[in-house]
Protein backbone atom coordinates (compact mmCIF):
# COMPACT_ATOMS: atom_id res chain seq x y z
CA UNK A 1 0.00 0.00 0.00
CA UNK A 2 2.80 2.42 0.86
CA UNK A 3 4.55 1.68 -2.43
CA UNK A 4 1.36 2.38 -4.36
CA UNK A 5 0.78 5.65 -2.48
CA UNK A 6 4.34 6.79 -3.16
CA UNK A 7 4.08 5.98 -6.88
CA UNK A 8 0.75 7.77 -7.02
CA UNK A 9 2.24 10.90 -5.44
CA UNK A 10 5.31 10.96 -7.69
CA UNK A 11 3.65 10.15 -11.03
CA UNK A 12 2.49 13.76 -11.71
CA UNK A 13 6.02 15.06 -11.09
CA UNK A 14 7.48 12.57 -13.55
CA UNK A 15 5.01 13.41 -16.30
CA UNK A 16 5.39 17.16 -15.68
CA UNK A 17 9.14 16.75 -16.16
CA UNK A 18 8.49 15.00 -19.46
CA UNK A 19 6.24 17.87 -20.55
CA UNK A 20 8.95 20.41 -19.72
CA UNK A 21 11.60 18.47 -21.64
CA UNK A 22 9.27 18.18 -24.64
CA UNK A 23 9.09 21.99 -24.89
CA UNK A 24 11.45 24.53 -26.39
CA UNK A 25 14.40 24.94 -24.00
CA UNK A 26 17.85 26.44 -24.17
CA UNK A 27 20.70 23.97 -23.81
CA UNK A 28 21.40 24.97 -20.21
CA UNK A 29 17.71 24.74 -19.29
CA UNK A 30 17.37 21.31 -20.90
CA UNK A 31 20.47 20.07 -19.09
CA UNK A 32 19.14 21.36 -15.76
CA UNK A 33 15.68 19.86 -16.34
CA UNK A 34 17.19 16.50 -17.34
CA UNK A 35 19.35 16.51 -14.22
CA UNK A 36 16.36 17.25 -11.96
CA UNK A 37 14.31 14.50 -13.58
CA UNK A 38 17.14 12.01 -13.17
CA UNK A 39 17.61 12.94 -9.51
CA UNK A 40 13.86 12.68 -8.87
CA UNK A 41 13.77 9.25 -10.48
CA UNK A 42 16.80 8.05 -8.49
CA UNK A 43 15.37 9.16 -5.14
CA UNK A 44 11.91 7.80 -5.94
CA UNK A 45 13.30 4.44 -7.09
CA UNK A 46 15.38 4.04 -3.93
CA UNK A 47 12.35 4.83 -1.75
CA UNK A 48 10.17 2.37 -3.66
CA UNK A 49 12.81 -0.33 -3.32
CA UNK A 50 13.20 0.25 0.43
CA UNK A 51 9.43 0.07 0.95
CA UNK A 52 9.09 -3.01 -1.27
CA UNK A 53 11.91 -4.82 0.53
CA UNK A 54 10.28 -3.97 3.86
CA UNK A 55 7.01 -5.44 2.60
CA UNK A 56 8.75 -8.75 1.95
CA UNK A 57 9.46 -9.09 5.67
CA UNK A 58 6.06 -7.76 6.79
CA UNK A 59 3.99 -10.41 8.62
CA UNK A 60 1.34 -11.88 6.38
CA UNK A 61 -2.36 -11.77 7.28
CA UNK A 62 -4.03 -14.73 8.94
CA UNK A 63 -5.24 -17.47 6.62
CA UNK A 64 -8.89 -16.58 7.03
CA UNK A 65 -11.13 -17.23 4.02
CA UNK A 66 -14.35 -15.34 3.43
CA UNK A 67 -17.05 -15.17 0.79
CA UNK A 68 -16.14 -12.06 -1.22
CA UNK A 69 -18.25 -10.33 -3.86
CA UNK A 70 -16.40 -10.05 -7.19
CA UNK A 71 -18.31 -6.89 -8.26
CA UNK A 72 -17.26 -5.31 -4.96
CA UNK A 73 -13.63 -6.23 -5.67
CA UNK A 74 -13.88 -4.67 -9.13
CA UNK A 75 -15.33 -1.49 -7.66
CA UNK A 76 -12.63 -1.41 -4.98
CA UNK A 77 -9.73 -1.67 -7.41
CA UNK A 78 -11.20 0.68 -10.01
CA UNK A 79 -11.90 3.33 -7.37
CA UNK A 80 -8.43 2.98 -5.94
CA UNK A 81 -6.36 2.83 -9.11
CA UNK A 82 -8.26 4.81 -11.74
CA UNK A 83 -6.93 8.18 -10.46
CA UNK A 84 -3.36 6.89 -10.91
CA UNK A 85 -4.25 5.47 -14.33
CA UNK A 86 -5.66 8.82 -15.46
CA UNK A 87 -2.52 10.63 -14.32
CA UNK A 88 -0.37 8.12 -16.22
CA UNK A 89 -2.59 8.33 -19.35
CA UNK A 90 -3.46 4.63 -18.97
CA UNK A 91 -6.90 3.06 -19.49
CA UNK A 92 -7.94 0.84 -16.57
CA UNK A 93 -10.78 -1.69 -16.87
CA UNK A 94 -12.09 -4.04 -14.17
CA UNK A 95 -14.45 -6.73 -15.46
CA UNK A 96 -16.20 -9.88 -14.19
CA UNK A 97 -18.51 -10.82 -17.06
CA UNK A 98 -22.27 -10.43 -17.26
CA UNK A 99 -23.35 -12.33 -14.13
CA UNK A 100 -22.20 -11.22 -10.64
CA UNK A 101 -20.67 -13.93 -8.47
CA UNK A 102 -18.71 -14.39 -5.25
CA UNK A 103 -15.51 -16.25 -4.41
CA UNK A 104 -14.21 -17.98 -1.28
CA UNK A 105 -10.77 -16.52 -0.56
CA UNK A 106 -8.46 -14.70 1.82
CA UNK A 107 -9.61 -11.19 0.90
CA UNK A 108 -6.66 -9.35 2.44
CA UNK A 109 -4.06 -11.54 0.72
CA UNK A 110 -5.87 -11.28 -2.61
CA UNK A 111 -6.05 -7.50 -2.34
CA UNK A 112 -2.34 -7.27 -1.57
CA UNK A 113 -1.48 -9.46 -4.57
CA UNK A 114 -3.65 -7.47 -6.97
CA UNK A 115 -2.50 -4.14 -5.51
CA UNK A 116 1.12 -5.05 -6.33
CA UNK A 117 0.26 -6.21 -9.85
CA UNK A 118 -1.97 -3.26 -10.75
CA UNK A 119 0.32 -0.64 -9.22
CA UNK A 120 3.31 -1.92 -11.19
CA UNK A 121 1.33 -2.37 -14.41
CA UNK A 122 0.00 1.20 -14.35
CA UNK A 123 3.14 2.93 -13.10
CA UNK A 124 5.53 1.36 -15.59
CA UNK A 125 3.22 1.44 -18.62
CA UNK A 126 3.72 3.89 -21.45
CA UNK A 127 1.09 6.50 -22.26
CA UNK A 128 -2.05 5.15 -23.94
CA UNK A 129 -1.47 1.65 -22.56
CA UNK A 130 -4.32 -0.57 -21.34
CA UNK A 131 -4.44 -2.34 -17.97
CA UNK A 132 -7.24 -4.81 -17.34
CA UNK A 133 -8.32 -6.77 -14.28
CA UNK A 134 -10.56 -9.70 -15.23
CA UNK A 135 -12.45 -12.22 -13.10
CA UNK A 136 -14.09 -15.16 -14.84
CA UNK A 137 -15.55 -18.54 -13.88
CA UNK A 138 -15.08 -22.00 -15.32
CA UNK A 139 -17.40 -24.45 -13.60
CA UNK A 140 -16.68 -24.09 -9.86
CA UNK A 141 -13.40 -22.22 -10.25
CA UNK A 142 -12.58 -18.52 -10.46
CA UNK A 143 -9.68 -17.29 -12.56
CA UNK A 144 -8.13 -13.86 -12.30
CA UNK A 145 -6.01 -12.09 -14.91
CA UNK A 146 -4.12 -8.82 -14.80
CA UNK A 147 -3.31 -7.82 -18.36
CA UNK A 148 -1.29 -4.86 -19.59
CA UNK A 149 -0.05 -3.64 -22.95
CA UNK A 150 3.14 -2.22 -21.46
CA UNK A 151 6.80 -2.94 -22.24
CA UNK A 152 6.93 -6.42 -20.71
CA UNK A 153 9.14 -7.76 -17.91
CA UNK A 154 12.94 -7.58 -18.29
CA UNK A 155 14.52 -10.98 -18.81
CA UNK A 156 11.24 -12.74 -19.65
CA UNK A 157 10.14 -13.47 -23.21
CA UNK A 158 7.35 -16.04 -23.47
CA UNK A 159 8.17 -16.57 -27.14
CA UNK A 160 11.11 -18.60 -25.85
CA UNK A 161 8.91 -20.85 -23.73
CA UNK A 162 7.45 -24.18 -24.77
CA UNK A 163 4.26 -23.38 -22.84
CA UNK A 164 2.14 -20.30 -23.28
CA UNK A 165 2.26 -19.41 -19.58
CA UNK A 166 5.20 -19.95 -17.25
CA UNK A 167 5.13 -20.28 -13.47
CA UNK A 168 6.14 -17.18 -11.53
CA UNK A 169 8.36 -19.27 -9.25
CA UNK A 170 10.46 -20.31 -12.25
CA UNK A 171 10.98 -16.71 -13.36
CA UNK A 172 11.52 -14.67 -10.20
CA UNK A 173 15.23 -15.41 -9.88
CA UNK A 174 15.84 -15.08 -13.63
CA UNK A 175 14.09 -11.70 -13.84
CA UNK A 176 16.01 -10.33 -10.86
CA UNK A 177 19.29 -11.60 -12.32
CA UNK A 178 18.54 -9.97 -15.66
CA UNK A 179 17.64 -6.70 -13.95
CA UNK A 180 20.87 -6.78 -11.94
CA UNK A 181 22.94 -6.77 -15.13
CA UNK A 182 21.46 -3.45 -16.18
CA UNK A 183 22.93 -0.13 -15.15
CA UNK A 184 19.68 0.85 -13.46
CA UNK A 185 17.42 -1.57 -11.62
CA UNK A 186 14.45 0.73 -12.17
CA UNK A 187 13.93 2.79 -15.31
CA UNK A 188 10.53 4.42 -15.32
CA UNK A 189 10.84 5.73 -18.88
CA UNK A 190 11.29 2.25 -20.36
CA UNK A 191 8.89 0.58 -17.95
CA UNK A 192 11.48 -1.60 -16.21
CA UNK A 193 10.91 -2.48 -12.58
CA UNK A 194 13.34 -3.63 -9.89
CA UNK A 195 12.00 -7.17 -9.53
CA UNK A 196 11.32 -6.71 -5.81
CA UNK A 197 7.58 -6.28 -6.38
CA UNK A 198 7.53 -9.54 -8.35
CA UNK A 199 9.18 -11.34 -5.46
CA UNK A 200 6.62 -9.84 -3.05
CA UNK A 201 3.79 -11.15 -5.26
CA UNK A 202 5.37 -14.61 -5.29
CA UNK A 203 5.64 -14.60 -1.49
CA UNK A 204 1.99 -13.65 -1.09
CA UNK A 205 0.90 -16.28 -3.63
CA UNK A 206 2.91 -18.94 -1.86
CA UNK A 207 1.24 -18.05 1.44
CA UNK A 208 -2.21 -18.16 -0.17
CA UNK A 209 -1.51 -21.46 -1.96
CA UNK A 210 -1.86 -19.77 -5.36
CA UNK A 211 0.13 -20.85 -8.41
CA UNK A 212 0.75 -17.68 -10.39
CA UNK A 213 1.36 -17.97 -14.11
CA UNK A 214 2.63 -15.25 -16.38
CA UNK A 215 3.16 -14.54 -20.04
CA UNK A 216 5.28 -11.60 -21.17
CA UNK A 217 6.65 -10.29 -24.45
CA UNK A 218 8.93 -7.27 -24.88
CA UNK A 219 6.98 -4.39 -26.34
CA UNK A 220 3.64 -6.21 -26.13
CA UNK A 221 2.88 -6.48 -22.42
CA UNK A 222 2.34 -9.00 -19.67
CA UNK A 223 -0.46 -11.27 -18.45
CA UNK A 224 -0.62 -12.60 -14.88
CA UNK A 225 -3.02 -15.51 -14.52
CA UNK A 226 -4.07 -17.44 -11.41
CA UNK A 227 -6.92 -19.38 -9.83
CA UNK A 228 -8.63 -18.81 -6.48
Amino acid sequence: DSTHDLKHALAPLHFKANDILAGALADEQRAAASWMKAELTTVADKMVKIIAEAQITTPLPAKTKLVVSVPDLCDYFFTRFNPLALECDVTLKCRYGTTPFAIHCNEELLKRILTNLLSNAITYAQANADVRLRFFRTRNECWIRVIDTGPGIPGIDSRDEAANFVTLLDKVAEAKLAAATRQSEIDTDSGRGNGVGLHSVYRLCREAGITMKLRSRPGHGTVFHFKV
